[in-house]
């Protein structure tokens, strides 16, 4: 990676914040690690082999490996593997590789060449909003599904429009009119181009099918707001709960997750595909 594209450079730069994202979202990591779970739990393996796609600064391998599973991270980011890479050793556990590689070439690196359906779970939670063409999120989902061993599964991430509505609404309400040029356009193919130094795709959550559809040898297995019926916002006080006080909202949350008039308030959506 001799050049560093917008994505890479954004992320390098803010590495340390994207550390502690999940922090305040709290709810997101909670809810999406309980489905990684329930994924590894039906794909019955104690020990899954797990590669996650653009896992940053390794908050979900961290935990995944902590918990007894063999993960190979990969992102874009050099400084968020350095932080992930330091944050495995103060808590003591080691991933089976660290890959400095763009989710679009993947395939194509020389740890991974190989590892053609080799995997239990592929997680994907980052590379697909950041990638503006249809065309290069297919590449990227098919990269991955070509990893997963038949029977298991990719977890894929995608935020919402409605998510950037709900925070314009909150920071600066008045942009909307004001940058109507740019966001008549934003709100029909939800190419979130405004920020020069990097940039984003959202859609709606009824979108998520046409998404996946036409994707060979996997089938859609579940469709789940990550922040539940409580968005970003409404689960910002959930930092300081206990685990205890923290799994009780979870169970609630999780109980209507994956009802279609409560994916309007995800900030973040995760699809769940299995291999056949």
């Amino acid at each position: 990676m001799a050049t560093k594209n917008k994505v890479e450079s954004w992320y390098d730069a803010r590495a340390v914040m994207e550390e502690h994202r999940l922090d305040e979202g709290r709810l997101e990591f909670e809810v999406t690690l309980r489905v990684i779970k329930s994924c590894i739990e039906e794909k019955g393996v104690q020990e899954a082999k797990i590669l996650d796609v653009g896992g940053g600064p390794g908050r979900y391998a961290i935990e995944l490996t902590r918990l007894g599973h063999n993960i190979t991270l990969s992102d874009i980011s050099s400084q968020s593997l350095t932080i992930a890479s330091q944050n495995a050793s103060k808590q003591g556990v080691h991933f089976d590789a660290i890959i400095h590689a763009n989710a679009l070439d993947l395939s194509r690196h020389p740890s991974l060449t190989n590892a053609s359906s080799t995997f239990d779970i592929v997680l994907c939670l980052g590379p697909l909003y950041h990638t503006l063409s249809i065309s290069n999120r297919t590449r990227i989902i098919e990269t991955c599904i070509a990893f997963t061993k038949p029977g298991g599964y990719i977890l894929m991430a995608y935020v919402s429009i409605y998510a950037h509505l709900r925070d314009m609404a909150r920071r600066d309400p008045a942009r909307l009119s004001n940058e109507w040029d740019f966001y008549s356009a934003y709100l029909n193919n939800g190419n979130y181009t405004r920020n020069a130094n990097t940039e984003s795709y959202h859609l709606y959550p009824e979108q998520l099918e046409k998404e996946v559809k036409g994707l060979e040898g996997v089938r859609l297995e579940r469709i789940v707001s990550c922040e539940g019926f409580l968005g970003f916002e409404g689960a910002r006080g959930f930092t300081q709960l206990s685990e205890e006080e923290m799994g009780r909202w979870v169970d609630v949350v999780m109980e209507a997750a994956e009802r279609r008039e409560v994916l309007g308030a995800a900030d973040h959506m995760l699809v769940v595909l299995r291999k056949t």
